[in-house]
């Protein structure tokens, strides 16, 4: 599925406790914000440089072991399902 997400340039990135949204120009995406433990961890992986990344290489890191990585790839994912009102299903 990540390999189908297209290379759109990102605008924002939040990462909360309970949700991670992710902004680009075409429409957004939210995931369940994965934690270790009761806490989100210390630091988020590429901080800062997120926003310099597109959906694509996002995506790709559904499979971080790292749990907020991977809740900012499937954010990246579910903002690609429905991008200028077009199903994903071909």
């Amino acid at each position: 599925m990540a390999d189908l997400v297209p290379p759109i340039a990102v605008s924002e990135i939040v990462v909360g406790i309970f949700s991670t949204l992710l902004i680009h120009p075409e429409g957004c995406g939210i995931a369940t914000t994965v934690r270790n433990g009761d806490h989100l961890q210390d630091k988020i992986p590429d901080s800062g440089e997120l926003h310099k990344k597109n959906l694509s290489e996002l995506a790709q890191r559904i499979f971080s072991l790292d749990p907020i990585e991977a809740s900012i790839a499937m954010a990246a994912i579910n903002s690609s399902l429905n991008i200028n009102g077009q199903s994903s299903k071909k």
